[in-house]
Parts: C-alpha cells; structure tokens; sequence
C-alpha cells in the first residue's frame, strides 16, 4: 500500500474564480489538540465538585445506553445531562466562554493549521468546521482565536431540567449536516486526523491526514482506496 506524500505548501499559485475550493476541516486534533468537549466538561464539574457525585451515580447507566446500537450520542447526554441539570443555559455558555478563555495549556491549536485554515480563506475558498464537539463551544473557541469561520456541530437542548446532545455530528452524519447547512458532499479538499471521519475524507478529492501515526496512514489508506496527503501540525 502506497503511503500518501507529505503536502507542501497549503495552496500554491491557485488564482481565479475557477480554483476556489470547497474545504472541510475536523477540530479536535485537527486544528486544536484534546477533545475539547471533555475539557469543557471536566472543568465545569470542577467548579461545582459536589455534581461529581451525581455523575458518579448515572455513570452506570450512562454506560450501558453507551453500548447500545448508536449509544455514543446517548453515553454523551446522560452524562451531560447530570452536569448540567438545574443550570441554566446562560450559565452555560458562560461557562463556555470562560473556558474558551482560560482553557488549560496543555490544549492548543495548532498554529500551521490555523495558518492554513486562514490561507484557505486568503486564496478567496470556502472552509467550514465540522466537529463532534458542541458547535457553541466551538464557535467561542474560535472567538478567542480571532476566527471567523462556519461551524458545524454537535447540537445541545434542554430535557428534563439538563442539556442533553439532540444531534450528534459524529460519522456519517457529518456528512448530513453538512448538506443540511449548504455544504453538500462536493468539496474539494478534507483535513482530519481521525479514522472516524472517513465518510468525509472519501467524500472530498483529497485527503489530508493530520499527525497520523503510520499505521493510520496505512489503515485509512486501505479504506480510501487511495493515498491520502499528509501534514505534520504543531
């Protein structure tokens, strides 16, 4: 199995109407290290520790809804919901934006994917962020980073007093979501680092992995039928 060639520059010597690219990025370890979901959630429960018994309690049944057919989405809402519940949406996003600020150092975007997200906007193409993350954190995420880009993400309501996920960009439904939002399955060029996004790393002509390790070179090349490009960020 061939192994994708390193890109070199981001966008080189594209002008005119007709170069302009439809590009689709992941977040979490595309463009930012960790999950910044679990960040976000972790230090919520840091400023009310006493919730921590709660979580504690649900975790079980958090766990087995999680092994359930499609129970990803369901895990994620039983544990948020024993986060959140009783507060209130303001509060929450409040929160978000605290973190968004203060988020810990050991999370960072990457500089040279910024960089190439921001040539991308430069060269006049057309990128938005698809995430399993919850689409407002995301957007204050990139607030703080002096970012303004389209975000497509993990959809939050309140159910039963807590947040809950109502819609989980995650897999396939990426892709849905994308073309629900205007981005159909057209796009010229897709950035991620993760295996779980092969339904949007075959949808685009290319396809650009992040830091992957050589056996997810080699794993996500099998599944492409074809090699992908590669970038190191940092």
């Amino acid at each position: 199995m061939s192994v994708g060639p390193e890109a070199s520059s981001d966008d080189p010597e594209r002008t005119g109407e007709a170069s302009r690219m439809r590009v689709v990025f992941d977040f979490d370890g595309t463009l930012r290290t960790g999950d910044a979901f679990t960040g976000f959630y972790l230090s919520l429960l840091q400023a009310m520790p006493l919730r921590w018994i709660v979580v504690v309690l649900i975790s079980p049944l958090a766990v087995a809804l999680g092994l359930l057919p499609g129970g990803r989405r369901r895990f994620a809402s039983v544990l948020l919901w024993a986060g959140t519940f009783g507060v209130s949406d303001q509060a929450v996003f409040t929160a978000m934006r605290r973190y968004a600020r203060e988020a810990p150092g050991e999370t960072r975007f990457f500089e040279a994917g910024i960089e190439c997200l921001r040539k991308h906007q430069q060269a006049g193409d057309n990128p938005v962020i698809v995430t399993g993350a919850a689409e407002a954190l995301v957007q204050e995420l990139l607030r703080e980073k002096q970012l303004v880009v389209p975000v497509i993400g993990s959809q939050l309501r309140r159910t039963f007093g807590g947040l809950t996920c109502s819609d989980h960009c995650f897999g396939r439904r990426k892709i849905e979501m994308l073309s629900d939002r205007g981005y159909p399955a057209t796009w010229q060029r897709t950035y991620s680092d993760s295996p779980a996004d092969l339904p949007i790393l075959k949808a685009a002509a290319e396809a650009v992995l992040v830091n992957p390790n050589e056996d997810r070179i080699l794993r996500i090349s099998s599944a492409l039928e074809r090699a992908p490009m590669v970038r190191h960020w940092s």
